[in-house]
C-alpha cells in the first residue's frame, strides 16, 4: 500500500486475509481480525536444462526512477560479459537504460506468459530502494523465480528475510541499499562468473518453493 492508503476502511470488514506478517501488523492497527497465508506456487516444473549465454530478467511496475538506475550502472558487468542478454517486462524505463543491444522488451504479459519469460532466464533482477509503501511489498517474485530455477538479485527490502545465506541464495544475492545501484552491478558481476554457486543456490530454492 502506499503512503495515501486509507488504513480506516479495514475496520468495516469481519477479517482481513493477507500473505506477509508487515502487512498484517499494518492491518491489526484497525482490526484485529487478520490471517496470514503465505506465498507459494502452484505447480512445480522439472528443474531447466540451461546452456549458452547468461540472461538476466526483470518485471515489474510502478517501481519509480530507481530500477532504470540500477539498469544504467550494468555497464561496466556488461563490458566484462558481453555475451549477457537482458528480458525486461513492462518498465520501458528500465529497457532503454539498459546500456546493451542484446536486449528484448515485453508490455505488460498475463501471469503464465511472463512466468515463461521469467523462467527461460538465469537470473532475476528486482531492485526496491525503500520507498513508502515498498516495505509492504510481498516476496512473491522470489517464489516465482525459485519455481523456474532462476537466481534472484534482490534488495533488503522484502526479501532480506526471505534470501538465506547458503539455504535460499547468497548473502551477495541481497543488495544493501546503500550504496544501491552500484551494489546490484557488483551483484550481478559476481553470480555472473560463478555457475556452479549458481545451479546450488537455485536448486535449492526451487526444491522449496512448494
Amino acid at each position: 500500500p502506499q503512503a495515501t492508503t486509507d488504513w480506516s476502511k479495514f475496520a468495516h470488514v469481519h477479517a482481513v486475509q493477507t500473505s506477509t506478517p508487515a502487512l498484517a501488523e499494518a492491518f491489526r492497527t484497525r482490526n484485529p481480525q487478520v490471517k496470514v497465508f503465505p506465498n507459494a506456487v502452484f505447480d512445480l516444473p522439472p528443474f531447466p536444462e540451461r546452456a549458452g549465454s547468461p540472461s538476466v530478467f526483470y518485471g515489474a511496475a510502478n517501481r519509480g526512477p530507481f530500477p532504470a538506475q540500477v539498469a544504467a550502472s550494468l555497464k561496466n558487468v556488461i563490458g566484462d560479459n558481453p555475451r549477457t542478454s537482458f528480458v525486461v517486462v513492462h518498465d520501458r524505463a528500465v529497457f532503454d537504460a539498459l546500456p546493451t543491444k542484446r536486449k528484448i522488451f515485453h508490455p505488460t504479459l498475463a501471469y503464465e506468459a511472463y512466468l515463461e519469460a521469467m523462467a527461460a532466464c538465469d537470473i532475476c533482477l528486482s531492485p526496491l530502494e525503500g520507498a513508502a509503501g515498498e516495505a509492504f511489498k510481498s516476496d512473491a517474485k522470489f517464489l516465482d523465480a525459485a519455481r523456474g530455477g532462476v537466481l534472484m538479485i534482490a534488495s533488503p527490502v522484502v526479501y532480506a528475510d526471505t534470501i538465506r545465506d547458503g539455504e535460499t541464495g547468497s548473502r551477495r544475492s541481497v543488495v544493501p541499499t546503500p550504496g544501491r545501484e552500484l551494489k546490484f552491478a557488483r551483484g550481478l558481476g559476481y553470480v555472473s562468473y560463478r555457475a556452479a554457486l549458481n545451479l546450488t543456490l537455485t536448486l535449492a530454492p526451487h526444491a522449496l518453493s512448494l
